[in-house]
């Protein structure tokens, strides 16, 4: 042998050994998969069902026990979520890794039932492709009981081949592989019921596959898969014998054409995608296809080999009893639990569908290596594309922290909460009793109590108690048109009780009543989120600050709150700067201690729309009674992400140069009809009007675009020579005049409608700003500082 063949050889022996053609791959795939599940995990507040979870572990083990009995789901989830958030906290992050670990474990099992039944390049492809898929990717970042399903039937189905396997081997000890087949389907059944419906299609596989056995081997693999069966069921009977007689009956489901169930089961396993499922049927359907031909070529060029054709049996029958099944739960009925129909209900079942897909890739890669090469990068193009939009709008922002923090700074001994919810209870509870939080925490009270909502005959029932035993009360309205939808309570303790202090959180209220007048006291035990103590002269020590969100979307509002000690009066002016230290938006605030000299302030900026993203820091100035700067300190940052970037400045038509109201500068404009620089115009057309604006001078007050068509005949609908308009603030309302940068040229587009019964002739566009509180317009002067 040459040496080139020598050396050819060790390299094609190195390529072929299990380090290299399977371990390292598969640890690469495992890193990838533990990477995209870990990435933003903890940037997302919880959601309802997420919340109810940690409601239920602070029940305690039994109470958290006896809660799922009669609950729609059984206990093995919550008793791990138990456990790992009593040693890891309740933090997002924290309650949401247990499913991320989950997600990650089921990666090699689907490796391992891809390997034994088809091949070992089917199995790391599966492996792949449930690191990479968006929907195995989505529910491992939720605390939910989905991910533990998956897994857990996922090693049922292994053992379960693996003991197919031996007994077809006439492996004496293969009877072993039903005892860990046991305790995983027996796990599954302890965290969902919905998987009894798997262990139905492996009986049914088991059923199927030994009819071409002999007598007495078939009666035989039969006994000791019932005796498997049986044992299975002996463990679960325990918690059925708890569970049944606290169940109870009730239905959420309407109506669902089997079709479009399809479409959502083929859109989810295949793209992760849930919602408006019929603009992706097209993108979907080549992954049916690439499946189901694999696997036809398979059969037909191998079917004398009855291991491929076991697989694809069992494969098929995951892939169908089980969504099956669930379609037929979901159906309306009065027996014990019917949900609507959910794609997470499908994500136990989704490795088969991967480990299908990868036999699908392999085998048309065998008939023809390109037609194979060409599905792969289908299959990876399409997870590529989809994945990046299930980040997208994920981050933990301000929800009902501050709203909790406001009632810690000033609660007192005897105070009670009573919380208006619309059902939001979970999430409340979730922030008002979260382990970090500091100060007091009086009795909540989440009402109605014993009624779906508050009516006039029952309101006196629910408050008179409350009201009562506690002298303070807090009223806390979140979301309230589901528990409150005549809006009854708060009149009715604003009738009974003085009001001490009113405060919105965006549609939320929180409302302090009190039977004692006087000032509000900072509760002495409470504590800020972050500390600084910045000392000022003559003003008093900024103890720290409350900060909730790490991210603001539009809609959202950046809520800052500051905590004084030893303060005297002054003025507090705190503003948004981005990087360049330009002024978004700043508030103004008298600085009121209380008799102890301690002070709370909440400072509130909105974001919009089109508020520009990135990154902004808090700047502080505290001003003494005459005016004087005293000093200025900087606070943490805030990231204002995902709004609409602003439009790119296009070619201005008509330069203007104007000034109004001396602070803001009217540039120039565009005139734009369906795309084209009209030179007439006709009814029944829309006008794209482009004004482009620069601000002078800081707004403080927000003002109104105005853009009117004007002409010399009398338009009776507007009782004037209007015949068209447009106004609105900056950017329909996108971007409002006291967040615009100073210096900044910016595009401001109005579309005007043209009645059609618009007169023929020449007209005049009016435009500018004014104030819609009081109708006064801004002063318009030309270069020359002539009025216009």
């Amino acid at each position: 042998m040459s040496f080139s063949d020598l050396r050819s050889k060790r390299l094609a022996d190195w390529a072929r050994h299990p380090l290299w053609g399977r371990w390292v791959p598969l640890g690469l795939i495992l890193l990838a998969g533990f990477a995209l599940r870990a990435y933003l995990l903890g940037a997302q507040n919880l959601w309802w069902d997420e919340a109810l979870a940690i409601w239920a572990r602070r029940k305690g083990f039994w109470g958290l026990t006896l809660w799922t009995a009669s609950d729609v789901h059984p206990p093995l989830f919550f008793w791990s979520l138990f456990g790992i958030t009593h040693l890891a906290g309740e933090s997002e992050f924290a309650a949401r890794f247990p499913s991320l670990i989950y997600g990650v474990l089921t990666i090699p099992l689907a490796y391992q039932l891809g390997r034994k039944l088809v091949s070992e390049r089917v199995g790391l492809l599966a492996a792949f492709l449930v690191a990479m898929s968006r929907f195995h990717v989505w529910w491992s970042q939720e605390m939910r009981m989905y991910m533990l399903a998956g897994l857990l039937g996922t090693a049922s189905l292994y053992c379960m081949v693996v003991w197919w396997k031996r007994e077809m081997e006439d492996d004496p000890r293969a009877w072993r592989m039903l005892i860990p087949y046991v305790l995983a389907s027996t796990g599954a059944l302890y965290t969902i019921y919905l998987s009894v419906m798997l262990l139905l299609a492996q009986s049914a596989f088991v059923f199927l596959a030994a009819l071409n056995l002999g007598g007495r081997r078939r009666w035989r693999l039969w006994q000791r898969w019932a005796a498997a069966e049986i044992a299975t069921v002996l463990l679960v009977l325990p918690w059925l014998a708890l569970a049944l007689p606290r169940m109870s009956t009730w239905s959420s489901a309407a109506p669902f054409d089997f079709l479009v169930f399809l479409r959502l089961y083929l859109i989810s396993l295949s793209l992760g995608i849930s919602t408006h499922v019929e603009r992706y049927t097209w993108l979907a359907l080549p992954f049916l296809l690439i499946a189901l031909a694999g696997v036809a070529l398979a059969w037909w060029q191998q079917r004398r080999r009855q291991a491929n054709r076991h697989g694809a049996l069992l494969l098929a029958l995951c892939l169908s009893v089980p969504p099956l099944a669930v379609f037929a739960l979901s159906r309306p009925r009065g027996l014990f639990y019917s949900p609507t129909v959910e794609a997470r209900y499908l994500l136990p079942f989704a490795p088969p569908f991967y480990i299908l897909l990868a036999w699908g890739i392999q085998e048309l890669g065998r008939r023809a290596w390109a037609l194979g090469l060409a599905a792969m990068i289908f299959v990876v193009a399409a997870f590529a594309w989809a994945l990046p939009g299930y980040y997208q709008g994920r981050y933990l922002g301000d929800e009902l922290q501050t709203l909790v923090r406001t009632i810690s700074a000033f609660a007192q001994p005897g105070d009670a909460v009573a919380v208006v919810s619309g059902n939001r209870y979970p999430i409340m509870d979730y922030y008002y009793n979260h382990p970090i939080r500091s100060g007091p925490r009086p009795p909540v009270y989440y009402l109605p109590q014993g009624a779906d909502e508050f009516s006039p005959g029952n309101l006196a029932a629910q408050w008179e108690p409350i009201l009562a035993q506690h002298p303070r009360l807090w009223l806390a309205l979140v979301d309230v048109s589901l528990q409150d939808p005549q809006g009854l309570a708060e009149p009715w303790v604003s009738e009974r009780l003085p009001t001490l202090r009113h405060e919105r959180f965006g549609h939320n209220s929180l409302i302090l009543y009190s039977r004692e007048a006087g000032p509000l006291q900072v509760a002495p035990a409470y504590v800020p989120q972050h500390a600084t103590g910045w000392p000022v002269a003559s003003v008093g020590r900024l103890v720290g600050y409350d900060l909730a969100g790490r991210g603001y979307g539009p809609g959202d509002e950046v809520r800052l709150g500051l905590l004084w000690e030893n303060a005297h009066q002054a003025t507090i002016r705190a503003e948004l700067r981005d990087r360049q230290g330009r002024r978004l938006e700043a508030r103004t605030q008298a600085l009121a201690p209380d008799a102890q000299g301690r002070a709370w302030q909440r400072f509130d900026w909105p974001i919009y729309e089109r508020t520009p993203s990135g990154e902004y820091h808090l700047h502080l100035e505290a001003w003494d009674d005459r005016g004087q700067p005293l000093a200025s300190h900087t606070l943490g940052r805030v990231k204002v992400v995902y709004t609409t970037p602003q439009p790119k400045l296009g070619a201005m038509q008509q330069r203007l140069g104007v000034d109004v109201g001396g602070m803001a500068q009217l540039e120039g404009y565009s005139l734009k009809v369906d795309g084209r620089s009209p030179t007439e115009v006709r009814p029944g057309e829309t006008l794209a009007l482009t004004l482009y604006w620069r601000a002078t001078a800081k707004m403080e007050t927000r003002y109104t675009v105005f853009t009117h068509l004007m002409g010399q005949a009398f338009n009776p609908v507007t009782q004037g020579p209007v015949w068209g308009q447009h106004d609105s603030e900056a950017m329909e309302g996108g971007w409002p005049t006291t967040q615009w940068f100073v210096g900044e040229l910016f595009a401001d587009v109005h579309p005007i409608e043209i009645p059609t019964s618009t007169p023929a002739g020449e007209y005049q566009l009016a435009v500018g700003l004014y104030d819609v509180s009081t109708g006064q317009r801004l002063e318009v002067r030309d270069a020359a500082g002539n009025l216009l």
